[in-house]
């Protein structure tokens, strides 16, 4: 988690340190740690054990994600697009799918990405628009 909502040399905050061990992952992954252990006596000697770490020592071990983006990402839909994409999740649909097997199979069909599909499901007015949340106020 701290490879991909930090970057090097950001100071990483660690509210209840324990046993140290978002401490040790943002040094070995070049960032700066700081966080709060009530034991004094823990705090002690986890400190002496981080200082053993050297800056940086996770970063050669890291596994770049794979990432693939959909074909047609970005590119508008055509009209025929959109007529065959309403045909077809009808048809998935008709023959047993669930909505979210048929949006994937879809997203993999048309070389879009499950939002993508969604959304333009919605704007054909196939699937139903997202409900705001109703709150309600005190007093």
């Amino acid at each position: 988690m701290l490879q991909y909502s930090s970057n090097e040399g950001d100071l990483v905050c660690d509210m209840f340190l324990g046993g140290f061990s978002t401490a040790r992952a943002a040094i070995g992954l070049n960032r700066r740690a700081t966080g709060f252990e009530i034991s004094g006596p823990i705090f002690d000697l986890r400190v002496r054990e981080l200082r053993g770490i050297k800056p940086g020592c996770l970063l050669q071990s890291l596994r770049t994600p794979l990432t693939e983006r959909p074909k047609n990402q970005g590119r508008p839909w055509t009209d025929s697009d959109r007529r065959a994409l309403v045909s077809r999740f009808a048809i998935l649909i008709e023959s047993g799918s669930t909505k979210k097997a048929a949006i994937e199979r879809l997203g993999r069909e048309f070389g879009r990405g499950r939002w993508s599909i969604e959304k333009m499901l919605k704007r054909e007015g196939i699937l139903p628009p997202r409900q705001k949340a109703q709150g309600s106020r005190p007093g």
